[in-house]
């Protein structure tokens, strides 16, 4: 014998409570799909922070190197100086 058939209130019910299901479901892939693209786009974020962050190291380095040449020249410079000093000095005592 067949199961007796739902009432008209219950197919009401029931085809209410399937919509409501499908609902949800429609609800919540937009929510996985919406965080999905957060995460994509956290991690575009998170790779361009990194390539900045290597950027700003080689960039520290090449300033600090710059600085000792600056140094290394600037010594240089003044023993050049001194030397020429020195020179002119000797060059006006032999006249």
């Amino acid at each position: 014998m067949a199961p007796p058939k739902p009432s008209a209130q219950t197919q009401i019910l029931l085809a209410q409570m399937e919509e409501r299901a499908r609902v949800d479901e429609e609800h919540w892939d937009s929510v996985l799909e919406s965080l999905d693209l957060l995460f994509t786009k956290v991690a575009v974020v998170e790779n361009r922070q990194q390539r900045m962050e290597t950027q700003i190291d080689v960039s520290t380095k090449l300033l600090e190197q710059m600085l000792l040449d600056q140094q290394t020249l600037a010594k240089q410079m003044e023993t050049t100086g001194n030397a020429v000093a020195q020179l002119t000095m000797n060059q006006m005592r032999n006249r």
